[in-house]
């Protein structure tokens, strides 16, 4: 019998083990096929902005989407847990969204990479952190703000001017 018990419990242990390295790739959206980058920082396409294709387009302003209310309600007050947590799973949603579907050159990727490591990184922070420190939140505005000044996004509009 004791040693059923053990056998049980390695082998939650080694599930455990596999679900929580399998998180950790989920979460690595800088490798995802596209070989080397050869950057890891925001660089413009010879002093101009990268082209975007539409799932670039469309998951980029369902993220600005997501964070609008966000940053509306929390001048008022600090962000909830349950704010946070529906933030932090829309954004991790599109990030994965367009690490499958959006496709662009090697380089004008690995600077798009840069923001969608600061959108992950701004999402655990609104989830993981104080309830009411607002770094994971500016994390992630930073990330949207510095977006159109390296990607050509016509019609882009930023968070401030989003209707509430």
């Amino acid at each position: 019998m004791t040693r059923r018990k053990f056998l049980i419990s390695g082998l939650v242990l080694a599930l455990a083990g596999v679900g929580t390295f399998a998180l950790v790739q989920l979460h690595r959206p800088a490798e995802h096929g596209h070989g080397q980058h050869g950057t890891s920082e925001l660089v413009l396409n010879d002093g101009k902005r990268w082209a975007t294709d539409a799932p670039l387009r469309q998951g980029l302003e369902r993220i600005r989407d997501a964070v609008a209310p966000i940053v509306a309600a929390s001048t008022a007050r600090p962000l909830t847990k349950d704010e946070g947590t529906a933030l932090s799973g829309a954004i991790k949603d599109q990030v994965q969204y367009l690490v499958e579907n959006c496709k662009l050159e090697p380089k004008a990727d690995a600077a798009l990479h840069v923001l969608l490591n600061d959108f992950l990184e701004g999402a655990d922070a609104v989830v993981a952190g104080d309830p009411n420190s607002k770094a994971g939140l500016e994390r992630i505005m930073q990330a949207l703000n510095l977006y159109p000044q390296y990607f050509d996004h016509p019609g882009w509009q930023p968070v401030s001017a989003q209707p509430e």
